[in-house]
């Protein structure tokens, strides 16, 4: 039993568990074909929301066939294998069907279990135990197979991923919000260093490449330096402002 008092369960008994398949780069550059072929780069370009939708490869059913690729159904899971990127611990979804490359297993979630539910438990991984030690670390399939999920009644699963999504969506609208604000505080930082700048009154802070401004600089009216036809068809040369070397 988990720690919530639901059951517990095998990844194997939440999700199907599919290898990739080699993909030879005399194949690779075609994209225009039936499958996106998507290789473990791939997971550094998922959106926000954890799900793939770009991709650069395709291949034909004709050619995954030849390779021995699955066709691996969209809103599967998928992570790394092998490498450096595995202990990355990326878990991805993918946004329509797909055929995958040998550095990557694929978890397709099996009827009775919601999608979103599994996205989220996978995110409970602790890799460190799936990890077989070595040079290059690799994944125990055996390890990953075995590993217990709380597993509750699928209507609570469904709960469980709609509060998560909730609650994630509040979250990503607080970094956009903070990422709007530092735009604006850049964009008003700028603005005042040139209004310092051009008004004579203080050094720009840090601003040790701008030589000390000229005390015969003054504030004028800007009729006073530029002659312009207010439709805006035609602004003539900007007059003389004087000289200063910078």
């Amino acid at each position: 039993m988990s720690p919530t008092g639901w059951p517990t369960a095998p990844l194997r008994r939440m999700a199907k568990i599919r290898a990739g398949a080699g993909f030879p780069i005399h194949l690779q550059g075609v994209s225009d074909d039936t499958y996106p072929f998507f290789k473990v780069n791939c997971l550094a370009q998922a959106g926000p929301d954890g799900v793939i939708r770009d991709t650069y490869d395709t291949v034909s059913r004709q050619t995954a066939d030849l390779l021995g690729a699955a066709i691996i159904p969209a809103g599967s899971m998928v992570m790394a294998k092998i490498g450096a990127a595995l202990n990355l611990g990326r878990i991805r979804v993918l946004s329509q069907d797909w055929c995958i490359d040998n550095n990557m297993l694929a978890l397709p979630p099996r009827r009775d279990v919601d999608a979103r539910y599994l996205f989220y438990a996978l995110h409970d991984l602790e890799m460190e135990t799936l990890v077989n030690p070595g040079a290059v670390p690799s994944l125990s399939e055996r390890a990953l197979r075995g590993y217990q999920l709380p597993q509750p009644p699928v209507e609570v699963q469904t709960r469980i991923a709609d509060f998560l999504d909730r609650e994630t969506a509040k979250i990503d609208g607080l970094v956009d919000a903070e990422k709007s604000l530092l735009r604006l505080l850049e964009e008003r930082r700028s603005a005042r260093v040139v209004t310092e700048v051009l008004g004579g009154y203080a050094q720009a802070t840090g601003g040790d490449w701008l030589p000390p401004l000229p005390e015969r600089w003054e504030r004028g009216r800007i009729k006073s330096v530029a002659i312009g036809v207010t439709d805006g068809a035609h602004i003539s040369p900007v007059t003389e402002l004087g000289t200063h070397d910078f």
